[in-house]
């Protein structure tokens, strides 16, 4: 969600109240927007949200009556997981369970728990993620860590990316992906894979986000600002 559009969505005289009573700093969540956000992916067949974003518990419980389903890297968020009503159970994989590495308390705690899927370890590099993988899928309206869609280009791999404010601009510059509100797209790309529409995005990524190219965009606008040295 916007960050914008969070505020403008409550009244001033609402957070100052909602302040006054709790005390600050306070977070305060709009249920309607999760909902119609969550709504946006309803195409795919299923939704895991990454809890790190919010473990809060109010959050899980809502997006649990939604349908979602969730992921955990630590004991502590499997914990939350089961308190909001998750089922450990494999058949419905409603909690699975992603780390790194793993501590013994969390194998313990796993182990008591069998009935939870893991998955563990990690890529070496980041070419060998983007290797192993057939599509990449960004449907935030937010940036978030860096800009998987631009790395997806530049390794060839279709993505599906989601209404966030750069990409408006990057679809300018002539990067074309797949729509996360309609799976239709990609699901055509992915039966007949079209290797031109990779190999232009690929060009293009390493022309316009290449090293000699931002460092020669940056000296022209310190040029221009006149403070170059």
């Amino acid at each position: 969600m916007l960050r914008g559009e969070v505020m403008s969505a409550m009244p001033p005289e609402l957070l100052s109240e909602i302040a006054r009573r709790h005390g600050t700093p306070v977070y305060v969540y709009d249920a309607s927007i999760v909902r119609r956000q969550l709504g946006t992916l309803r195409s795919f067949d299923r939704v895991r949200y990454a809890q790190k974003a919010c473990p809060n518990l109010h959050m899980l419980r809502l997006l649990r009556s939604e349908g979602a389903l969730v992921d955990c890297v630590s004991v502590g968020e499997l914990e939350r997981a089961l308190l909001a009503g998750f089922a450990a159970d494999p058949a419905l994989h409603e909690i699975v369970f992603t780390a790194d590495i793993l501590t013994e308390e969390a194998l313990a705690r796993v182990i008591e728990r069998s009935d939870v899927p893991v998955t563990v370890g990690r890529a070496a590099r980041v070419t060998d993620a983007y290797a192993a993988c057939d599509l990449v899928v960004f449907p935030s309206t937010w940036e978030g860590f860096g800009n998987p869609p631009i790395e997806a280009t530049i390794h060839r791999r279709p993505a599906v990316v989601g209404p966030y404010p750069v990409a408006a601009e990057l679809a300018a510059l002539g990067f074309r992906w797949f729509p996360s509100d309609d799976t239709a797209p990609i699901r055509r790309f992915l039966a007949e894979p079209d290797e031109a529409l990779l190999d232009q995005s690929q060009a293009l990524a390493r022309r316009l986000f290449s090293q000699e190219h931002v460092v020669a965009s940056l000296a022209r606008l310190l040029d221009e600002a006149g403070w170059s040295p």
